[in-house]
């Protein structure tokens, strides 16, 4: 039987480090004056955007009440730096997507990105075409609802699946797979080591997805 495999974006799909860090920096300076450190901003990367905003105020000591005009300038400026910077395929995710459709496995987005972001990078990079489903950040509130929110809606489409396994690059992606009962694998991609990543308690841990193929033991 057929499995879903959910990933997120940032660090597990692409790179787009530097076009993300420059549209929260220019956000923050321009709404609240201040410019966060690349380590805060980073930090909260795994979490939903709106999570992502909040600790960013907290950590320049802004008042929280500019999270609403924070969120609107952000996917403003991102939208921007998506559309003209350099995003990068991460090693091994076209082969593994592409393994994924000749196996007739289904594939998902979850991510804590909008879906005017989410959207914009998988079809900047050409990555839209190979999945089924998509759960978005500003739909849901934790990591482990957007998780529950993806499954909803592969079954909702009549996809017949036996097992749910979380591909992400944080402990969030982990700690939601964990909260939601589903298989994790973390992928050093990001900006997490990989000895975090087992310590946290993943299922697998690979340096990236081109060894992709170590994930057949958990699907048996």
């Amino acid at each position: 039987m057929a499995n879903l495999y959910l990933f997120d974006i940032d660090g597990t799909l692409v790179d787009l480090t530097e076009s993300h860090l420059k549209a929260y920096k220019d956000t923050f300076k321009q709404i609240a004056g201040r410019v966060p450190l690349d380590e805060i901003i980073k930090g909260t990367w795994g979490m939903t955007e709106i999570d992502c905003h909040k600790i960013i105020l907290q950590s320049i000591g802004a008042d929280i009440s500019l999270l609403e005009k924070t969120l609107a300038e952000f996917q403003k400026r991102d939208k921007q730096e998506i559309a003209s910077g350099n995003i990068r395929t991460l090693p091994g995710v076209r082969e593994f997507l592409n393994y994924l459709v000749s196996t007739n496995q289904f594939r998902g987005i979850i991510t804590g990105n909008t879906k005017i972001t989410g959207e914009q990078i998988l079809q900047r990079t050409n990555l839209i075409q190979y999945f089924q489903v998509f759960s978005y950040g500003d739909n849901e509130f934790s990591r482990a609802n957007i998780i529950r929110s993806a499954i909803a809606s592969a079954k909702r489409k009549g996809l017949i699946f036996n097992k749910s396994i979380i591909i992400g690059d944080t402990p969030a992606d982990v700690e939601s797979a964990k909260e939601v009962g589903t298989l994790s694998v973390a992928v050093a991609t990001g900006h997490k080591s990989i000895n975090l990543l087992r310590n946290i308690g993943a299922d697998l841990v690979l340096n990236d997805l081109t060894e992709f193929r170590k994930i057949y033991a958990l699907t048996k």
